[in-house]
This record gives C-alpha cells, sequence and structure tokens, in this order.
C-alpha cells in the first residue's frame, strides 16, 4: 500500500449505513492505524460522506455548509494517513458521469493519491425488493409489475430524476474503470457480507476484528407498509398534497403498519417477476462471482 484513496460507492441497499457508522464510530481506531476518515461531506444525521456526492450530481440536497469537493481538499491537504475513506451510496449514480468522477480522480492525484472505488453488489431479486419498498417511502407510485419490467427492458430505474438505480452491474463498474482505470475498481458480493470484505479490500482484514460498537442498518419495511405508502404517494400526486402533511401521513403509516408487519419485509417481487430479473441480468451472475 502506498497513499490511497477509497471511495466506498454502495451499491444501494447492502449494509452502507452499517458500514458507514462503523467508520464514524471508530475514527480514532482507524487513524491510528493509517486510515483517517474525512469530517468533511457529513452532517449531524449521515455517517456517510453524501453531501460530497450530492454536490456531484447536482442533487437539491445539497448543502454547501456541510462541506463541498474544495473544502474536503483542504482537509486532505494535511492529513498524513497513507488510507482515506470516503462512503456514500449516492456515488452510484456517477457511474455514468465521466466528468464527475473525473473531479474525483482529480483530487486524487493532486494529494498525490491513488484513488479506488470498492464496490458491493446484492442479488438482483433481493436488491428489487429491498429497494422498491425503500423508494415507496420516498414518493414511488409505480406499481411493482412497472418497476421490474423498467429494469428489464432500460437495465436501471431512474427515480427523481438524479436518482439512477443501475442493475447491470458490470456497467456500473465499467464506468468507474474508464476514469479510474482498469485495475482501480473492485468489487464483491452481499452474500459475503458488508464490513469485513471492505475492509479486506484495504488490507486491512485482521484489524476490522478489533472495531466494537452497537451497529444499525437501514432496515426494510414490511408489505402492509409499502402497500399503505404507495396509495399515499399517489393519493399526494393527485391532490398534490403539501409537503408536511405528506410527511405527517407517512410517518404515521409507519408506525401503525410496522406491528401488523411484524418484521415481516416486503416480498413483492418473487415468483415470475424474480425469474424476469434473474433471466435479464444471468450472464452477469457469474461475473459478480468473480470479483474479490
Amino acid at each position: 500500500m502506498g497513499r490511497e484513496l477509497f471511495l466506498h460507492i454502495g451499491t444501494h441497499k447492502t449494509g452502507t449505513t452499517s458500514l458507514q457508522i462503523i467508520l464514524a464510530n471508530n475514527e480514532e481506531k482507524l487513524a491510528s492505524h493509517g486510515v483517517y476518515v474525512p469530517k468533511t461531506g457529513r452532517n449531524s444525521l449521515l455517517p456517510g460522506h453524501h453531501n460530497l456526492a450530492w454536490e456531484l450530481n447536482d442533487d437539491e440536497r445539497f448543502d454547501p455548509s456541510t462541506g463541498n469537493i474544495q473544502a474536503l481538499r483542504e482537509e486532505l491537504s494535511n492529513v498524513f494517513q497513507p488510507r482515506v475513506i470516503l462512503s456514500s451510496e449516492d456515488f452510484e449514480y456517477l457511474y455514468c458521469r465521466e466528468d464527475r468522477l473525473g473531479l474525483l480522480k482529480s483530487l486524487a492525484d493532486s494529494l498525490g493519491r491513488d484513488i479506488y472505488a470498492v464496490v458491493c453488489f446484492r442479488d438482483w431479486a433481493g436488491y428489487a425488493n429491498s429497494l422498491y419498498a425503500e423508494l415507496a417511502k420516498h414518493g414511488l407510485t409505480k406499481s411493482v409489475e412497472y418497476f421490474v419490467n423498467e429494469i428489464v427492458v432500460s437495465g436501471e430505474f431512474v427515480f427523481n430524476e438524479h436518482w439512477r438505480f443501475c442493475f447491470d452491474y458490470p456497467k456500473i463498474v465499467a464506468g468507474f474503470q474508464k476514469v479510474f482505470g482498469a485495475d482501480r475498481v473492485l468489487w464483491y458480493s452481499y452474500r459475503r457480507g458488508i464490513e469485513e470484505p471492505f475492509f479486506t479490500a484495504m488490507g486491512l482484514g485482521a484489524f476490522y476484528a478489533q472495531l466494537g460498537g452497537e451497529y444499525t442498518t437501514n432496515e426494510s419495511i414490511g408489505p402492509a407498509a409499502v402497500n399503505a405508502l404507495i396509495v399515499l404517494n399517489r393519493k399526494a400526486q393527485r391532490q398534490n398534497m403539501p409537503p408536511a402533511q405528506f410527511y405527517e401521513n407517512r410517518e404515521r403509516i409507519m408506525t401503525q403498519m410496522s406491528e401488523k408487519d411484524s418484521g415481516v419485509k416486503f416480498s413483492g417481487i418473487s415468483g415470475p417477476l424474480k425469474n424476469r430479473l434473474e433471466h435479464r441480468f444471468r450472464k452477469a451472475r457469474h461475473w459478480l462471482d468473480g470479483g474479490i
């Protein structure tokens, strides 16, 4: 290892929140082992470097007061640990934005660091199930059938214009390789776990066992909550519901339905829909198993 900048880019619904909490809760331990976790781009509510991803992706959630790429450059100019880690699942969206990835490559070059992307992928049906449930919390109105059909036809699902969820995993890797280099993108399967393979990719597999603390994940909601939220989202769209009223109704639904779901996860993408996804991406299955 020399001087590296590791970019953990998710993908979504692969335990990224858990990994980011581990990084945030163990900053001092990591620093003592030569790993620096920047403060720029994080806010008090989210442990990941999401604000940096939002800036690069022109996301309306970007908040200049939380830090930008220039502020990150200034912070890292005084960092001497050999490894730096940035983590946000929203970096995933940049796979098709060569110019924005170029800004990250230029940042690393200016700091004398080699940049690497580390990516985790999960099975297609599991990802689709979890993603559909997650997007229901953010205003999704489409049916499960429409959702799957869009993925099968185009290879991705675009939501809120800038959120591009690509299910063609080799395409994501190729997008980062084009800018960072063919040997600078590492990927692994979600089946191997979340955190341990990530630290192993950085040569810190043994050190991972020393990290302690209580970690939480962004748990998927159950079928009753998902179905109720889809109904709410369609109603909000038809009636042009004020945001405050929408969020109040959303929280009420998630609270009321949590007991009804009783730990049951949403599994609306099964049977024929699952088969369609597996057939569409069957050629990439062997490729996925060939990661680190």
